[in-house]
């Protein structure tokens, strides 16, 4: 069946139609073309700024018709400028100066974390705020268990808010009226940008 996806000029990751037996028996090989992809396509600063590149079209049909993943217009200049600012309010400023909003490595991180189905979270204490991954689809007791293995069977429930909300309201206590707050089981599944503060009974 591989094979057969190869022949026709596709990577393996093309087909979406493997059953997990068959997924598994793939991954076993560890095959370049099974693996999820993002491309970036390298630009010029005037294409990159301007949005005109005659090649961009082209390799949008080839990643559809062949590969599938993201494709991600780059300019490696640019970004090694902006890279190079020595706050974040320089980068932001520099950034604007060529009419960008953001920085294509900050998108870059985006596309990787989906690319491989991964989403984050974080966890706060008075000392330190702290970013975690976790695959897509997990709940809030295999989170815990990121944190410290102990807290998966332990996990009674899960205080949680998205930092973006926290970013859109801009403090805690807004979050909070605005009934965007929310207590949940072991079970919950863990979203994007969650915010997660967990709750013990007792540790078995």
């Amino acid at each position: 069946k591989a094979k057969g996806v190869l022949e026709q000029g596709r990577m393996v990751r093309f087909s979406q139609d493997w059953t997990p037996q068959e997924a598994a028996y793939l991954n076993r090989h560890q095959l370049v073309t099974a693996k999820p992809a993002v491309y970036l396509v390298n630009a010029s600063a005037s294409q990159y700024t301007t949005g005109k590149n005659k090649h961009l079209p082209r390799i949008y049909e080839w990643v559809d018709q062949r590969s599938a993943g993201a494709v991600l217009p780059y300019c490696s200049e640019l970004e090694s400028v902006a890279a190079a600012a020595a706050t974040p309010e320089e980068k932001q400023d520099t950034l604007l100066k060529f009419g960008l909003k953001r920085a294509a490595t900050e998108t870059l991180l985006r596309l990787c974390f989906d690319a491989f189905g991964f989403v984050f979270f974080f966890t706060v204490s008075p000392m330190e705020t702290k970013c975690w991954t976790l695959k897509s689809g997990q709940t809030a007791a295999q989170a815990a268990g990121r944190v410290l293995p102990a807290f998966a069977a332990g996990l009674s429930s899960v205080e949680v808010y998205s930092v973006y909300d926290l970013k859109e309201c801009g403090s805690l206590r807004k979050v909070q009226e605005s009934g965007k707050y929310a207590t949940r089981g072991p079970d919950y599944v863990v979203k994007d940008g969650d915010v997660l503060l967990f709750r013990m009974g007792s540790l078995h």
